[in-house]
């Protein structure tokens, strides 16, 4: 049965201002559908939209989904940690244009001492997974230590020459690219760290300079909202309230479980080095569910059964992760704990010039790498610092792309989360918006938009009706 199906559904509760109503309606329509979730809209320091509603528990359906409910928005971790290189290149610490080597020298090894910043962060180098078995949860916590401006524990050491030793996986070329769906996220890390002057790791850069500016009075058009606005973790501590976290659960209102491991396919996990494996029962029950549950495209899905594809491999580096033991996990390219209203308000802090010149916007927005990703085995585009790009022409849309307005395609720059979470930027507005969900899709099978496509849509239907 599919989430709220003949059951009751908690209308969307929050803040619509005059005229987006249309916004409102459409989250509405999604929440018939949905576990819970919630949206936001700010522009230039203002909250036009910030509405939550539904569940965090869908199973039992004993918790409502609260303005300060946080929920796991997965990639859009990439999103925000492209932010922080913005703050770093406005800064003069940092170029896109640098080779990674000038920052980190050791990078180099193997053939990587002409990659610059840009084609790293645009997924070009070709470092989609190491050459060593899949890490546990627990060495990583004992190799990203909450302070890396103290002494490096010899566990971070070791991870920091791994990445450095590591050897691309294809030539590096113009343009050619494939999504570094968990790797990204440790060398973007390792990079804020030596270009900080202070030497944090991303987490820590983001609590102290990226997360404070969104309640500063000069920007933010009404002080009192700052209270909402202090939730993007990359990570939960352990002493986080766990009541504020919203359980994920599949298309169909099925809760994942807390020893799940990675969607569902511990037998693949369970594998000791990926490497000349044959993961057994690959054709299983287990994995035929798990492939009904997501909808993924039948290449993708060919490709998460074959542990030498570069989908497998690039997802697949982490064993025994579940929602429970890698909530802690400071992995900034798939763990990102948020509210609507705080990843809406980033990017519009962002958007809207206030915070980074117009030059450093712009790179978020200038086109690096474009065309077959050789990991996602579909069509994606990426800019200088990383974020997702839309496609240019209405063309170029495939059916989860379907936004009729043309015009402001060129200023936008956002990231996507796995299962249709959003944070979204427009620089030519000021805008900031957020979809963030505990019902996970793969939507770009559906012939519908996706959620978070109808929920833009009516964002800029309204602007241009209230122009």
């Amino acid at each position: 049965t599919p989430p709220n199906q003949n059951m009751s559904v908690s209308a969307p509760k929050g803040y619509t201002k005059k005229g987006f109503e249309k916004v409102r309606d459409v989250f509405a329509q999604i929440l018939e559908t949905e576990a819970g979730g919630a949206c936001a809209l700010y522009i230039k320091g203002e909250k036009i939209v910030d509405l939550w509603g539904g569940y965090t528990d869908d199973v039992k359906r004993s918790k409502e989904w609260k303005q300060d409910t946080v929920v796991n928005a997965f990639s859009c971790s990439k999103g925000v940690t492209g932010l922080c290189i913005l703050l770093l290149v406005n800064r003069g610490l940092l170029s896109l244009d640098d080779l990674v080597t000038k920052h980190w020298p050791e990078f180099g090894a193997n053939n990587k001492e002409g990659l610059t910043v840009a084609q790293l962060l645009s997924h070009q180098a070709g470092l989609i997974y190491f050459d060593r078995p899949p890490f546990t949860v627990a060495e990583l916590l004992k190799s990203t230590p909450a302070d890396q401006s103290k002494e490096v524990p010899e566990e971070r050491k070791s991870l920091v020459s791994l990445l450095s030793q590591q050897k691309p996986q294809w030539e590096l070329t113009p343009g050619r690219h494939g999504y570094h769906a968990i790797t990204i996220g440790f060398y973007t890390s390792e990079l804020v760290r030596r270009v900080d002057p202070k030497h944090r790791n991303v987490g820590t850069f983001f609590r102290e300079e990226v997360l404070p500016t969104l309640s500063d009075p000069s920007w933010l058009t009404d002080p009192s909202n700052s209270e909402s606005l202090r939730d993007f973790h990359f990570g939960v501590s352990s002493d986080f309230d766990e009541e504020r976290i919203a359980n994920i659960y599949w298309n169909f209102g099925q809760a994942v479980p807390t020893d799940l491991k990675l969607g569902e396919i511990s037998d693949l996990l369970s594998v000791e080095g990926l490497q000349g494996s044959t993961p057994k029962d690959l054709s299983g029950l287990r994995l035929r569910r798990f492939n009904n549950r997501v909808q993924l495209a039948p290449k993708q899905f060919a490709a998460m059964r074959d542990p030498t594809s570069n989908f497998f491999r690039s997802i697949f580096i982490i064993k025994e992760f579940t929602p429970v033991t890698g909530k802690s996990l400071e992995l900034p390219s798939a763990i990102g704990f948020t509210n609507g209203p705080t990843l809406a308000a980033l990017y519009s802090r962002f958007a809207d010039g206030s915070l980074v010149s117009q030059d450093v916007l712009n790179q978020a927005t200038t086109k690096c790498s474009y065309g077959p990703d050789l990991v996602l085995m579909g069509t994606s585009k990426f800019s200088k610092a990383g974020f997702s790009l839309l496609p240019e022409d209405v063309e170029e849309d495939d059916h989860d792309h379907q936004l009729p307005n043309v015009e402001y395609r060129q200023s936008v720059f956002c990231h996507t989360g796995a299962g249709g979470t959003l944070g979204w930027g427009d620089h030519q507005l000021g805008l900031g918006f957020s979809f963030v969900t505990n019902t996970l899709r793969e939507e770009g099978v559906n012939p519908k938009p996706a959620r978070s496509v109808r929920l833009i849509n009516a964002v800029y239907q309204c602007l241009a009706e209230n122009q």
